[in-house]
């Protein structure tokens, strides 16, 4: 590990030290000074750079399950930062080795969600969220060129939330710590990042009320009594990574204001990829809470369960960019070898696989897409994942008709397959999950409209049944329709997000058939247009559903013989956008009490009352 850091600790400083040339002449202190790439970008023939969301869109959706607005259907345990799930049908998209630990992936930063900056000017933004519950949200991020050719980013993220129940706290820390440097030709260009993590999570196993909402207690929900007194989970999450390109290809000139761009439009482009992942997942209770775990294996007094994984991955590869007359857009092929070797706990995995994706114009509006990646020798050479698209654009292209295929045959997480904890143990010969997926998409981005079905076909699906025991599901098949749409009628705005999904196994994917999601506001300039003003509600609704239980020692969701939902949870807020400022006010659970007391979207986990909220973000670029 220290060999790890001293090396890319001595790239960052080498870019750096190539580059220290300042640049006064472009410094620009505004907005418009600020781009970013994700490492997805890099994959394209010339960079498309994104600008910075200077408005105050979704400013009130600050809780991480509810931010990425393609899996905001989540369920968890009650508090800003505890365990939690999907509620909609999930496409099999990681390849090889899984953990299968994934109750908290949306706290954990991964390397492909970092940006990789460009500015004009030294970028810094403030965020803050607080509310008298002692839930607190802190967001620091800074970006800076060095000269013209190297920018690093650092960003620092806590959250610390204490909940309304006894034992819920958690307390999240993550930063990171990114580079990106180009060449005086702009032919080759490096990236390399750091990312920590680390999750401390107080685990309850839920209150023993369980009519808390039905009778009144006669004691503050803080000190109402929980299965387990002495549990938490702990994950400490580290990536290191470096990413080297280099291009083939002619140079050229844009204008882009007042400013001359120098760019390569590549033939070839050659590149190379290191990650390490070092993550260490605990589960401790000292002592144990006897009577709540039916087996203890190891040790009667404490429980010490750790999961440690080192994952070295690197790939090779190349990629061929090829301008066609047919098309604005352009043919290319991306190839690379990639090799993965881990240490889990005490087992050794390690593989060779390949990957390839194609693009293909047939005209102007018909755009064919294919990826590939199959597995050669040692573990997961029988793993095989496809993916072919067919896009038909419209004329000016504001619109696109996309059908699409996906393969995938995958072995089963390491977690289900095989276990010895304290509180658990098995040894599994799970059979490797299989997706066969249909899928039809139009988009219309003129219009703000987009609608999908899918249809699936899953064998070996693992699940946790009612016992808290792995088991494989022989076959199942679903169909999910989802609907996004946008409607504006003079300052009110109406944001829909529809799921409507069946499934033929629906005792055991216990996913509901109808999940919403609504923001309606109005928005207005006040005060000769200084400030600009958003003030509305958002609703999430999903009918009521069979529902799972929480296992706090393996962090899984398994089957529960409780139903809940029909219940929709309507949140308030107002925005106000001065200048480069954005201040928030916000009400969680505006209806608690109307026809409900609270509700339950886990077994033994009540969510929480209504609680106000306000927010602060602000943007500096000097």
């Amino acid at each position: 590990m220290n060999r790890v850091l001293f090396f890319l600790s001595l790239c960052l400083f080498s870019l750096g030290a190539n580059a220290f040339v300042a640049d006064s002449s472009k410094v620009i202190y505004s907005s418009s000074a600020v781009h970013w790439v994700k490492l997805a970008d890099t994959h394209a023939d010339t960079l498309t750079f994104h600008g910075l969301d200077t408005t105050a869109n979704n400013f009130q959706i600050f809780n991480p399950i509810h931010t990425n607005i393609d899996d905001n259907a989540r369920i968890y345990l009650g508090n800003l930062g505890l365990a939690t799930t999907s509620l909609i049908f999930q496409d099999q998209t990681k390849w090889g080795f899984d953990m299968g630990r994934h109750s908290f992936d949306p706290y954990l930063k991964q390397i492909d969600d970092l940006k990789f900056y460009r500015t004009f000017s030294p970028y810094t933004n403030l965020y803050y969220i607080w509310n008298r519950k002692k839930e607190q949200l802190f967001s620091f991020s800074f970006a800076q060129n060095i000269g013209p050719r190297v920018n690093y980013a650092f960003n620092f993220t806590r959250l610390v939330s204490v909940g309304d129940y006894a034992r819920q706290e958690a307390d999240h820390l993550n930063y990171d710590l990114s580079t990106w440097y180009t060449s005086k030709n702009r032919k080759y260009q490096a990236f390399a990042a750091i990312i920590n993590s680390s999750l401390v999570l107080q685990e309850n196993g839920g209150i023993k009320n369980d009519s808390i909402f039905r009778v009144a207690s006669a004691i503050n929900s803080e000190f109402e009594p929980a299965y387990l007194n002495n549990a938490s989970n702990r994950i400490d999450d580290k990536h290191y990574f470096l990413k080297q390109t280099y291009a083939f290809g002619p140079t050229e000139v844009i204008k882009i204001d007042t400013q001359n761009i120098t760019r390569i439009r590549p033939t070839y482009r050659l590149f190379h990829e290191i990650r390490y992942n070092n993550r260490k997942d605990q589960y401790l209770e000292t002592p144990i809470d006897t009577g709540v775990y039916a087996n203890i294996y190891l040790d009667s007094i404490n429980t010490g369960d750790v999961y440690q994984l080192k994952h070295f991955q690197t790939r090779f590869g190349i990629e061929h960019y090829k301008h066609t007359l047919k098309s604005h857009r352009i043919n290319s092929t991306i190839a690379y070898l990639r090799y993965d070797n881990i240490l889990y706990r005490n087992d050794n995995y390690a593989g060779l696989s390949i990957a390839a994706e194609q693009t293909y114009q047939l005209s102007k509006r018909v755009e064919i897409l294919a990826k590939a990646q199959q597995g050669i020798v040692m573990d997961y050479s029988n793993n095989t994942m496809l993916d072919a698209k067919a896009k038909f654009y419209s004329k000016n292209d504001s619109s696109a008709i996309s059908l699409s295929y996906a393969f995938s045959d995958i072995d089963v997480d390491v977690f289900s397959q095989s276990l010895i904890s304290n509180h658990h143990t098995w040894s599994n010969g799970f059979k490797k999950v299989q997706h066969n997926i249909l899928k039809a998409n139009y988009e219309n981005t003129k219009r703000k409209f987009e609608v999908g079905i899918t249809l699936g076909n899953v064998n070996n699906k693992v699940y946790y049944d009612s016992l808290m025991m792995p088991q494989q599901l022989k076959s199942y098949q679903y169909m999910q329709l989802q609907v996004k749409k946008a409607f504006k009628l003079g300052k009110f705005h109406l944001l829909n997000q529809v799921y409507v999904q069946q499934n033929t196994e629906k005792e055991i994917m216990r996913l509901p058939y109808l999940f919403t999601y609504q923001s309606l506001y109005f928005q207005s300039y006040v005060f000769k247009k200084a400030l600009n003003l958003r003030t509305g509600f958002d609703v999430r609704y999903y009918p009521k559903t069979q529902s799972y239980n929480y296992d706090a020692a393996s962090s899984q969701f398994y089957l529960s013989n409780k139903s809940f939902g029909d219940y929709p949870i309507i949140d308030f807020f107002l925005t106000a956008s001065l200048k480069r400022a954005v201040l928030m006010l916000k009400v969680d659970h505006l209806n608690q009490g109307f026809w409900n007391k609270g509700y339950y979207m886990v077994e033994g986990y009540p969510l929480p009352d209504r609680v106000v909220k306000i927010g602060l973000r602000w943007a500096f670029y000097d």
